[in-house]
């Protein structure tokens, strides 16, 4: 099974971190893809009913969690914020971002609060967090 690095994809030096298999990546991708163009009408019998069925079912349409044998990628809360600011205070870390690293929790929870929390708001499931397994608590890292 080929590994993929951040060495890889970001450009860091003296080869990274491991990001998971090839074949994990695409596991993920594909049940994204799939969970995202799910848009199933189900009980309409006219077309104004079928579209306003459709807007109730995409208000109320939970977000995708994606699960792997070791990860597992799910919505953001502000509970996640002292994680995420664990890593996101590394100028390292966001050297190969569009953000800057943040100052403080405050900084971690506006992140979550201003940017995925609205995304979530439209139904779009980005970002999310990434997850262990064993530990769903605790953050390692955000993709989207």
């Amino acid at each position: 099974m080929s590994r993929i690095r951040k060495s890889e994809h970001s450009g860091a030096k003296n080869g990274g971190g491991h990001w998971g298999t090839r074949e994990e990546t695409k596991t993920l991708s594909k049940n994204l893809r799939r969970a995202i163009g799910k848009k199933t009408i189900q009980n309409a019998t006219t077309p104004t009913a079928a579209k306003q069925r459709k807007h109730t079912i995409q208000a109320t349409r939970a977000l995708p969690q994606l699960e792997t044998e070791r990860l597992i990628l799910r919505p953001l809360t502000p509970a996640d914020a002292k994680n995420i600011f664990e890593y996101a205070k590394n100028p390292i870390v966001s050297k190969y971002t569009l953000w800057e690293p943040h100052e403080n929790v405050a900084d971690s929870l506006k992140f979550i609060t201003e940017y995925a929390q609205p995304f979530y708001q439209q139904q779009v499931p980005e970002p999310l967090a990434i997850t262990l397994r064993e530990n769903t608590k605790k953050v390692i890292g955000t993709v989207g």
